[in-house]
């Protein structure tokens, strides 16, 4: 879905086409009586999509269509432009110019949605053939119609998790490796880690912890994954080795980068430029309850940095309060919620905490309480 043309001037330019991106255009069409134009960029020529679905369409739970969270023609019907497909050639911030398929675009605003891309981790043979992320929905694709029989799950964060169940659910033999002692380990204490472990043995996924990747094994394709302890055989590996920011565009333009490998951004969501802001998976922001940076690459966090960087570039001044971690996992229909931070977590910076066992049903949802608020 490529412009041909583009407009010599846009009032506001979002790159990313993400969850971030979209929430930030819509909050601008809402804002404003008077129409603003506004222009989408994205490397990936798909309209909006949950990600957070994958995992039900691999297992075929839901169908490809399902997936997706607009048209090509509602972005039309909202009024605004897309450039999907596209890779930005310059921009000069100063300016306030991009060159866009040899065409130049003015802007006025410019907000970096710009999203994260998948850790790869330094595994000899990570390279070959049956090896995947589960990032894009070309991913999801690609895993869905392998015709693997075995599949390992290298990490056990959310993806890790949803990628596994999902696999297994398809009739494969699963394995999960992680190289820290419990599953989930950066949202789940230990007691919540072993029902969410117990939960996925009993339905057949072979557990690994404590371990650490050797090498993936095979010619061209996978054969088999080595750890210190164990050869695992597999003709699929699905690297759930987490998310980086994608910042590689804003340290061209020298927008600041923080130490945790994020934009930087203020309460408005504002970076070191003028009329540039940064919203979802590529900044760092203040948590709402450690008041410390952090990066927080989860669906609900972009959805409202999104809106607040949309409103907050047109004029508008609303403050962000900060990232929560809030994750829900579906493990073979045994529900866990992990919202704020693991008590480790909170003990090691010096704050009292305390987890707060809540069952219901076949549900477990472990609340982190902090100077008496639940986060």
């Amino acid at each position: 879905m490529v412009y041909k043309q583009y407009a010599d001037y846009y009032d506001v330019v979002i790159i990313g086409n993400g969850i971030a991106g979209n929430s930030a255009a819509t909050a601008i069409g809402q804002a404003v009586i008077e129409k603003l134009r506004v222009l989408i960029i994205s490397e990936e020529d798909a309209p909006l999509y949950s990600p957070c679905v994958m995992g039900g369409y691999i297992c075929e739970d839901i169908n490809l269509d399902k997936m997706f969270l607009k048209t090509r023609t509602d972005y039309q019907n909202e009024g605004i432009d897309c450039a999907l497909g596209v890779e930005i050639n310059d921009v000069a911030l100063i300016n306030k110019k991009m060159v866009l398929n040899s065409n130049i675009v003015n802007f006025g605003k410019l907000i970096f949605a710009t999203g994260s891309y998948p850790v790869l981790p330094p595994i000899q043979g990570s390279q070959k053939k049956g090896v995947f992320f589960l990032k894009t929905i070309y991913d999801a694709v690609k895993i869905k119609f392998n015709q693997a029989r075995r599949a390992v799950v290298v990490g056990s964060g959310p993806v890790g998790i949803e990628v596994a169940v999902a696999l297994k659910s398809k009739g494969m033999d699963v394995t999960i490796i992680e190289f820290l002692p419990r599953l989930l380990p950066k949202l789940l204490d230990t007691e919540a880690a072993q029902f969410l472990h117990n939960s996925l043995v009993e339905h057949g996924i072979n557990i690994l912890l404590n371990e650490k990747v050797k090498s993936i094994n095979g010619n061209s394709h996978v054969t088999s994954v080595l750890t210190e302890n164990n050869e695992v055989p597999c003709e699929i590996v699905v690297l759930a080795t987490g998310m980086k920011p994608r910042v590689d565009l804003a340290k061209l333009c020298n927008i600041e980068i923080g130490r945790l490998g994020g934009i930087v951004v203020d309460k408005f969501l504002k970076t070191n430029y003028d009329d540039v802001y940064a919203c979802g998976d590529c900044i760092e922001s203040v948590g709402a309850f450690s008041r410390e940076n952090e990066l927080s690459l989860l669906w609900h966090n972009a959805r409202k940095q999104g809106e607040i960087a949309g409103y907050n570039s047109i004029g508008f001044k609303k403050p962000y309060v900060g990232v929560t971690n809030i994750v829900a996992i579906n493990a073979f229909g045994h529900f866990l919620g992990s919202i704020g931070y693991t008590a480790s977590d909170l003990l090691s910076k010096n704050r009292r905490a305390e987890a707060v066992k809540i069952t219901q049903s076949k549900a477990n949802l472990w609340l982190i309480e902090e100077n008496g608020l639940l986060v």
